[in-house]
This record gives structure tokens, C-alpha cells and sequence, in this order.
């Protein structure tokens, strides 16, 4: 919390209004709850002819109404309850990690963990940024925990952690990727060891319980949407725009337009664009899908499956080995610089927020000062290199010949493998299916500090020592 302590407020992202739009439309037509939110049309405030009728009323995918529901709800104290709840859980995971490894006075150990992450860290931004991105750390947090010390945690903690992991799926669908990536490695990983004696089947009840709370809530917000709402459910293609950016999808449409039928074939001579450009730029001019017309954004989104698989089909050294390379390069691509609302886009907040947010957010000293996002960064790249360089040395010494391994140790292992895991997976997600983008990463790359704190803390590493010094030391 003290980073939105000295921002004076919470953070917000462009992606923010959309998400309490959704929440307040539901609210207005299911629950009979008066809101400030005028919802209209996708892009309706850049694109009047939506407005007009016969128009489609669409809503964009993506933009999580369970956590809509959750920021909308701290509307009531200023988001302040939302930000609250964000940090507060985080902080229970790592209190309750540093517990059940029992290093010695745990208690001061983890609050100084937390101090350190809250004031050098991405995670108190992201716990403080009204957006589920702080979400997918903790997912995988409380996931390392249930693996790593479930045998110790009461039914109460394992029933939070369920109720966190199911959250966490529903807030955003690259979560729910997430969790089922990190849960079919260790999966595979229990099915090709010789000796399975770690129930892991009972292990993977908990994500797996998850994953189908994400199954049922997506298919219930679909339905809410063309049933509640009366709207079209429309997707953004991001791996499209990620394919035409990189090359290969450009270069398919260039060769194979007319002929191939795809409504991107009416944009191939603005193409390649940045990727960003291609989903969001409005300007009839020189804009993609964020400026064609409703129904070719549908049709565009219909296509995205057979144009991915017709450009790797036609492409396919290019295709693979450029999504490898993004996949890879997002590991270090981290950046908060771009993610708060800064007065330098004082018009999309007005033209999309109502006008009590508005005046909140003016207040606030990331909105007036973009000096503060980009300290908070250079704090956060200092401290990950910092770890990286305590994780590579604990390591380095962890596996050196003549180490002993005891439960504690091998608990310590585990966890790391685990949290590792997961920001190489959410890396290869966010890179792969979209584009490389400083806030994919900078949301969970927080774990990498945490695991340098643990390492550190926790109980020495044993080292066998040699014989020759013994003998030295016997003379």
C-alpha cells in the first residue's frame, strides 16, 4: 500500500473504465442499481454512426465482469477497498509462507519481506493498480504454497487459497492459462518420475477445481452478455495482430489476398503495424480493426483461428521461430512507465470515465507527475537484478558437489521451481499470444524478490565438509 499511499489513490489504466463498465451495466439491468456509467457501443465516443440504430451493441471479451464486479464494488470508499483487499492478500500468502517454513522469528522475516516488495517492487503498484494483473502473481503464489506446505495449512487457508486461485482465473483469461500451464508441467513432470510417492493427484484437485470454476463463470458471462445484456461478445485477436506485426502474417495476406477471402485483405497496404496500433488505433485513416466497422471487427475476430493456421502453414519457420524469440525476449521486458492514466491522456479519461472518477483522478500524483511510474520502475529493475543475482549464487551453492539435502532444503527447492515456473510461463503466454509488453511481465516479476527474500532467510544450506579438512583440522 505505500506506493497508492503516496499516489494519493489508487492507479488506473485505460483498461480500468472498461472493465467498470461492465460491472455497472450488470448491476443496472440485473440488480436495479443506479450508475454514472453511460454504456454505449465500442467506440461509440470516437465512432457516432455506432450510435445510430440497427448498430451492433458489442461488448469486447477480455474485461473480466467478476473483476468489474470487484473494483466496481470499491467505488463505494474510493477503489481504496479494492487496493486494500489486493495488498492485504498478498501479504497473507507470503505471512503464511514465511509460517509454515518456519525459518527462525519468521514473524520479522516476512514483514521485512513485505516492506522491502511494497516500497522497491512492481507488487505494491499492481496491488494498488485497479486491474487484475496483481492476480496472476498471487495465483501462482498461493498456488507454490497449497504444493509446497499444504500439508501444514488448516481447512480454513486451504479453502482461501481455492477461493484466491478461482478469482484469480475468473479476473482475466491469461490467468486461466496460466494455471493450467504450470499445472499440466508439474503434472507431466509427477508422471515421468520413477518413484511417485507425493499424492500429487490430491495436489492438483485444488487447480484443477479452479480451472473449472474459470470454466463455468466464462460460459455464465457469455451468456450474460447476449442474454442480460443483448449484446454481441467480441474478441480481440490479439495473435492476429501479433502475426501481422511480426511478419509472417503480413506477408501471408500480400501473397495470398484476394484470393484467401479474409476481411484483413481490405487492410493488407497498412500492414505490418504495431500491434498495439492494429487492435486500438480508431483513425478511419490509418487504423485496423480498431477502426473498421462492427461487423468486419467481428468477422476479423471469426477468422483468427484459420488466418493463424494458413500463415504457419505458409510461414512456418518464420511463425515459430518469431514467437519463440517474443516469447523468450518478454522475460525481461518489464515496464510500469506506460500503465497509469497520466494527464497526457486527459481526453480518452473523459471521454470514458464519468466525471466524479474524473476529478479523483486528477488529484492524484501519477496523473499530474509521470516521474513517479518511472522511479518506481527504476526501483523494481534495480531490485529483480539485485535478485537474480542472489537466486544465481544460492544456486550456484545449492547445487554444488558435497551439498545435503533435508526437508527443509528440499521444500525450498520445490517452492522455487515452482514460482520460477510460473514467471517463465506467464512470460511465454503474454509474449506468444500477444506481444512482448512491459506490463505483462513487471505484474508478476514482484515473486522474483520474494524468492531472493526466502532464500536468504531460510535455513542455511548444509555443506558435507571435505575430508581433506578434516584431517587438517584433526593435526
Amino acid at each position: 500500500m505505500a506506493i497508492p499511499l503516496q499516489n494519493g489513490g489508487p492507479f488506473v489504466y485505460p483498461d480500468t473504465t472498461a472493465y467498470l463498465k461492465h460491472a455497472a451495466k450488470f448491476a443496472e439491468q440485473l440488480l436495479s442499481v443506479e450508475h454514472s456509467f453511460e454504456i454505449v457501443p465500442a467506440r461509440a465516443a470516437h465512432r457516432p454512426d455506432l450510435e445510430s440504430p440497427g448498430s451492433y451493441n458489442v461488448v469486447m471479451s477480455g474485461r473480466s465482469l467478476y473483476y468489474g464486479l470487484f473494483a466496481y464494488a470499491g467505488w463505494m470508499t474510493s477503489f481504496w477497498a479494492a487496493i486494500a483487499i489486493q495488498a492485504g492478500v498478498l501479504s497473507w500468502l507470503v505471512l503464511l509462507l514465511f509460517k509454515s517454513l518456519s525459518p527462525p522469528a519468521w514473524p520479522y522475516k516476512a514483514i521485512g519481506t513485505l516492506v522491502v516488495i511494497s516500497l522497491f517492487s512492481s507488487a505494491s503498484f499492481f496491488a494498488g493498480l485497479l486491474m487484475p494483473d496483481i492476480w496472476a502473481g498471487i495465483m501462482i503464489l498461493a498456488l507454490a504454497l497449497h504444493w509446497t506446505c499444504g500439508h501444514q495449512l488448516s481447512i480454513s487457508s486451504k479453502l482461501a487459497i481455492l477461493a484466491i486461485l478461482a478469482f484469480s482465473v475468473l479476473a482475466h483469461g491469461s490467468h486461466f492459462l496460466l494455471l493450467a500451464a504450470v499445472a499440466a508441467v508439474f503434472a507431466v513432470l509427477w508422471l515421468l518420475r520413477p518413484d511417485r510417492t507425493e499424492p500429487w493427484l490430491r495436489k492438483m484437485a485444488m487447480p484443477t477445481a479452479a480451472l473449472a470454476i474459470g470454466v463455468v463463470g466464462t460460459v455464465a458471462w457469455g451468456l450474460a452478455v447476449t442474454v442480460g445484456y443483448g449484446a454481441t461478445l467480441l474478441h480481440r485477436p490479439f495473435l492476429t495482430a501479433h502475426l501481422t506485426d511480426m511478419g509472417p502474417g503480413t506477408t501471408y495476406l500480400q501473397e495470398s489476398c484476394p484470393e484467401s477471402g479474409f476481411a484483413l485483405c481490405d487492410y493488407k497496404d497498412r500492414l505490418p503495424m504495431n500491434w498495439s496500433d492494429f487492435l486500438f488505433d480508431s483513425s478511419p485513416e490509418t487504423g485496423v480493426f480498431g477502426a473498421a466497422p462492427v461487423e468486419v471487427q467481428l468477422a476479423i475476430a471469426d477468422e483468427q483461428t484459420a488466418f493463424v493456421l494458413q500463415t504457419l502453414a505458409a510461414e512456418p519457420v518464420s511463425t515459430v521461430s518469431g514467437l519463440i524469440k517474443d516469447g523468450l525476449s518478454q522475460l525481461w521486458t518489464l515496464s510500469m512507465a506506460k500503465v497509469a492514466i497520466t494527464k497526457e491522456r486527459e481526453d480518452y479519461v473523459l471521454q470514458n470515465a464519468p466525471p466524479d472518477l474524473v476529478a479523483w483522478l486528477k488529484e492524484t500524483e501519477a496523473y499530474n507527475a509521470p516521474e513517479l511510474t518511472r522511479s518506481i520502475e527504476r526501483h523494481n529493475e534495480i531490485l529483480v537484478a539485485l535478485s537474480a543475482l542472489v537466486l544465481a549464487a544460492w544456486l550456484i551453492l545449492r547445487f554444488r558437489p558435497g551439498s545435503l539435502a533435508d526437508p527443509q532444503t528440499a521444500a525450498m527447492d520445490k517452492l522455487v521451481t515452482i514460482l520460477i515456473t510460473g514467471i517463465v510461463l506467464n512470460a511465454l503466454i503474454c509474449g506468444i499470444l500477444a506481444s512482448p509488453f512491459g506490463r505483462f511481465q513487471a505484474r508478476i516479476i514482484w515473486l522474483l524478490p520474494l524468492i531472493a527474500s526466502l532464500v536468504l532467510v531460510s535455513q542455511p544450506i548444509v555443506l558435507k565438509t571435505p575430508r581433506w579438512l578434516l584431517k587438517v583440522g584433526s593435526r
